[in-house]
């Protein structure tokens, strides 16, 4: 057991820098294709490698080339819209997103 908790993920999930005991999908979480999920962030000014975990919750939607960093937390029943990026630390709430940057 590996600490994760995998629920069914489109065959096109991207994870870079994705430490499998910090990314948790569970059950019923839908991610469509091309999303980018990363579990650490480098700061190569401070020749540094940080990482968090991220959390997807139950009956959560990440749209298509939703861009998920380090410490992002979507609830139960949350959505990140398409394209969406979600900053570090980032908490989604039930029915709530919010776009930060749209990517091209």
């Amino acid at each position: 057991d590996w600490g994760s908790s995998i629920g069914r993920i489109n065959p096109e999930l991207t994870t870079f820098g994705a430490q499998a005991d910090l990314l948790t999908v569970q059950k019923g979480a839908f991610l469509a294709g091309l999303n980018f999920i990363y579990t650490s962030l480098v700061d190569p000014e401070q020749d540094l490698v940080t990482f968090r975990p991220v959390h997807v919750g139950q009956r959560c939607f990440c749209g298509f080339k939703a861009l998920i960093l380090p410490g992002v937390i979507l609830q139960d029943g949350s959505a990140a819209g398409e394209g969406c990026i979600l900053q570090p630390g980032t908490v989604v709430h039930t029915g709530k997103s919010r776009l930060a940057h749209d990517i091209q």
